[in-house]
């Protein structure tokens, strides 16, 4: 078994970084001035060391993700519950076993079934292809049409899944582009779009799935439709300043058309497998969305609809066992474990005590949402999205606001926003996977559209959430 040491060295370096600022972090709770360490009862001083271990696990990758739920889970069961009891004999292992199958889990197994059942039989691609024909040469309506064609897909299916299909779908079309900054910017157009695109539905992203689960137990959880006619504006106005943004730093200075490349008419393939899969997936998928969109007229939750993909492309042997065993079960895993730490800071009410020497009602409310969104996108360029969510969200909830519902989606999708490095994000990863692109050239209009991006957020989203009167602002 090969061992990359120079990567286990910084795992190691970033270890001790973190045991440091863990310490220091434990120092300043047992401080004379705040005392809350000695304020925590035996159920919050282990859910804090469970924080802070997950936290090191998330953050460092010494283990799976995954994996680091499991551990999670096993430390509530053997080591939180039991001491819970002793307060609260109510309590069961239900407690933290049922954040593995909730409401959110379902809703995203029944996109990943979708998702595998467009891929298998190419529906995807084939879309994707009729979207994106074109005979324009006019190198910023080809950037338009990436950018939202690539946005629309990831409101839909998984943005690392939408990243590698475009790529794919992309790389004939770019090798035939003789400008290098051209090919660069229709390349980082991809998994910025991706990023983009996956605050569009609760499904676009594994954020926006924490947050509504944690509403949802508050009973302040927008419906899926609600969640679109708020995020869907702030997507389509960001894809624009995305085009701006990368139209300033590869394309001025340069012929601004790509042309005689007859860019994206790729011929679609014949296929041999039956219409009538194509049409039955395709109408599964209709119907299923058309349902997750009217949760709020037949009262079925999201959850349990997304289970009527699962059984029926399985039941009628479009996917089968491989198809199963193929499925993102890892995220699943790493989702349920967020959600059930995301538990135990609850019902201990660490969150609660944490914050209790910090007086956010002395701010206002545009100033927290300033702070809280400005944090979580800092983390969330070194960090897995998913794990700054399920940190961040537990905390914005703990505050106790009246706003907390609306802090708590300025949150989710400040997470999803920060697109500096190779590593911020699955996309950005994959796109810098193929050699085209250094470092520095993703993160001067990564970190330029982060920061716009948290503008308009702070701004337009702002203002739209009062217009909705959503949010409680």
């Amino acid at each position: 078994m090969s061992i990359n040491i120079n990567l286990f060295v910084k795992n190691i370096q970033l270890c001790t970084y973190l045991v440091t600022y863990q310490k220091i972090i434990i120092e300043s709770l047992t401080d004379n001035k705040f005392m809350i360490w000695e304020n925590l009862s035996p159920g919050q001083e282990i859910t804090l060391l469970l924080v802070l271990l997950a936290s090191l696990l998330w953050i460092t990758e010494i283990i799976p993700l995954h994996i680091t739920s499991f551990v999670i889970l096993f430390v509530e069961l053997v080591w939180l519950l039991p001491e819970l009891k002793k307060v609260n004999s109510s309590l069961s292992s239900e407690l933290f076993l049922a954040p593995f199958f909730s409401d959110t889990i379902l809703l995203f197994l029944g996109g990943f079934v979708l998702a595998k059942a467009a891929n298998k039989y190419e529906i995807d691609g084939r879309v994707a292809r009729i979207l994106l024909k074109s005979k324009s040469s006019n190198s910023f309506k080809i950037l338009l049409k990436i950018v939202f064609i690539t946005s629309l897909l990831s409101m839909w299916m998984n943005n690392t899944a939408t990243a590698s299909l475009m790529i794919g779908l992309l790389m004939p079309v770019m090798n035939l582009v003789p400008s290098e900054s051209h090919k660069k910017a229709l390349l980082l157009a991809v998994p910025f779009a991706s990023n983009i695109g996956g605050i569009g539905t609760p499904v676009g992203t594994l954020p926006n799935a924490i947050a509504m689960e944690y509403l949802r137990g508050l009973g302040l959880a927008p419906s899926f439709l609600e969640w679109m006619i708020y995020a869907v504006p702030l997507v389509i106005i960001l894809n624009f300043a995305l085009c701006f943004i990368l139209y300033l730093f590869f394309f001025t200075g340069s012929n601004s058309k790509l042309e005689d490349l007859q860019i994206f008419s790729l011929e679609i393939k014949a296929d041999s497998r039956s219409k009538k899969a194509d049409q039955f997936i395709i109408a599964i998928l209709l119907i299923t969305i058309s349902l997750w969109l009217t949760s709020d007229l037949h009262k079925i939750s999201i959850g349990t609809v997304a289970l009527i993909p699962v059984i029926l492309l399985f039941s009628t042997r479009i996917l089968d066992l491989k198809d199963f065993k193929s499925l993102s079960w890892d995220v699943l895993i790493l989702m349920g474990g967020g959600i059930a730490l995301g538990k135990s800071i609850e019902v201990s009410q660490l969150g609660t005590v944490l914050l209790s020497p910090f007086h956010a009602e002395s701010f206002g409310v545009f100033t927290v949402l300033v702070f809280f969104s400005f944090a979580t996108l800092l983390l969330s360029a070194i960090m897995s999205n998913t794990s700054i969510a399920n940190l961040m969200v537990p905390i914005a909830i703990g505050l106790g606001m009246f706003y907390q519902d609306g802090l708590v989606i300025f949150v989710a999708i400040a997470a999803s926003l920060s697109m500096p490095l190779p590593i911020s994000t699955p996309p950005n990863a994959i796109a810098f996977s193929f050699g085209i692109l250094k470092s520095k050239e993703m993160l001067y209009p990564g970190t330029c559209m982060t920061l716009t991006a948290w503008g308009l957020l702070v701004s337009f989203g702002y203002c739209w959430m009062k217009l909705l009167q959503m949010g409680h602002l």
